[in-house]
């Protein structure tokens, strides 16, 4: 690596290619995390994948405790499109353990504020998260498939863009 060719501006993903949508997502990573004065909450990294069965990038998403009906309802969304059987008292700690892994649909789009552009979870739609079956196709992941370029191994590709993106919403 050389110093003299690194950016000199932070600079962000180009997301022009990106439309706002459902996405199958594969969860990568559930971590514990802690916020002064609140409860821990869980950092979920999703895989975002294309229809193809390629990884595209990803995207961060908090589930947290709260006493709010939308962090509540956005829990309850999540554990149901994980598929999981939960009844009564949990921790986010023990859910962390057992969410890697699974597959399900989430509504992705671009969010545009005073730092840049970034993919985030769609909270608007009703079911946020959807339970995967294997079978669903998107009309978003169509157009990221097809703009994924073949590599010369045929063993997957990456997409034009790859987001890392963290959407860690200090509302909660």
């Amino acid at each position: 690596m050389n110093f003299d060719n690194l950016a000199d501006k932070k600079g962000s993903a180009d997301l022009s290619n990106f439309e706002n949508g459902q996405y199958h997502v594969k969860i990568e990573a559930a971590d514990m995390k802690p916020k002064a004065g609140k409860p821990d909450y869980m950092n979920v990294r999703f895989g975002i994948i294309s229809d193809n069965g390629a990884r595209i990038g990803s995207v961060f998403d908090i589930i947290a405790e709260s006493d709010h009906a939308l962090p509540q309802y956005k829990a309850r969304k999540f554990i149901e499109a994980c598929q999981l059987d939960l009844h009564g008292e949990f921790s986010l700690k023990d859910l962390a353990k057992l969410v890697v892994n699974k597959e399900m649909l989430v509504y992705l789009k671009v969010q545009t504020d005073e730092y840049g552009s970034r993919i985030v979870v769609d909270v608007a739609p009703d079911d946020i998260y959807l339970p995967y079956s294997g079978q669903q196709a998107t009309a978003a992941n169509l157009t990221a498939a097809a703009q994924t370029p073949a590599p010369a191994d045929g063993q997957g590709g990456e997409a034009p863009f790859t987001p890392h993106i963290n959407t860690a919403d200090e509302n909660y």
